[in-house]
């Protein structure tokens, strides 16, 4: 059972994503050895709602991406790591032209 708080964020009023593995290239770097899971058909896929990536060359915690609406399309962005999922959340945001809001640090 995960005891560690983790760090969520919300984005809102989103267009399409980018491909998932950019946003692991956007925290490791690209072609970092990551894991990754998540509802993507292909790998260039810009209508995912679900992501979870971590990298696996050291014992760096999950980023998780889930819908917390349909309809509206609302993500939630979340980490045991603060600046990990910060970081991920407002390139995800940027990305998709959404709006970025902490909801717990």
């Amino acid at each position: 059972m995960n005891t560690k708080t983790e760090s969520k964020f919300v984005i809102s009023e989103l267009g399409p994503r980018p491909p998932y593995y950019k946003v692991a290239d956007y925290l490791w770097g690209q072609g970092a050895n990551i894991d990754s899971d998540g509802n993507s058909t292909n790998p260039e896929d810009t209508n995912w709602t679900e992501l979870s990536v971590c990298f696996r060359d050291d014992e760096s915690p999950y980023v998780h991406v889930d819908p917390i609406s349909e309809n509206p399309l609302i993500l939630e962005v979340r980490s045991t790591s603060y600046e990990l999922a910060k970081k991920a959340a407002e390139f995800i945001a940027n990305e998709t032209g959404g709006i970025l809001k902490n909801t717990c640090a």
